[in-house]
């Protein structure tokens, strides 16, 4: 999976986990961290933070999530390695807390 996919995959499902009932707060915890990283790095990119927020509002949206992948290319986040290293360890949190995802890395 390329790291952009890798990105949209893991915003999206943890907007999905976070919504549930049985989300438990390490998932929560790490969706809002990964959510903070983003903000913080993206900061002067209001659209990448917006995009963000609608997949959040609609994660099971295809075009919500192909507008985040749209501005997360466009800001470069499929080359931010402490970026994806967050991605990765939140996709490995959400499996180990019973949320299945598609991501393969």
């Amino acid at each position: 999976m390329d790291p952009i996919a890798l990105i949209v995959t893991a915003l999206a499902s943890g907007a999905a986990a976070s919504a549930t009932d049985i989300a438990t707060d390490v998932v929560k915890n790490g969706y809002a961290r990964l959510k903070a990283l983003i903000a913080r790095k993206f900061s002067d990119k209001p659209e990448v933070v917006n995009a963000v927020v609608q997949v959040e509002q609609k994660p099971s949206s295809e075009s919500r999530k192909g507008m985040l992948k749209e501005e997360l290319e466009a800001a470069g986040a499929g080359e931010d390695d402490e970026l994806l290293q967050q991605v990765k360890l939140f996709l490995d949190l959400l499996e180990k807390n019973g949320f299945q995802t598609s991501a393969t890395y």
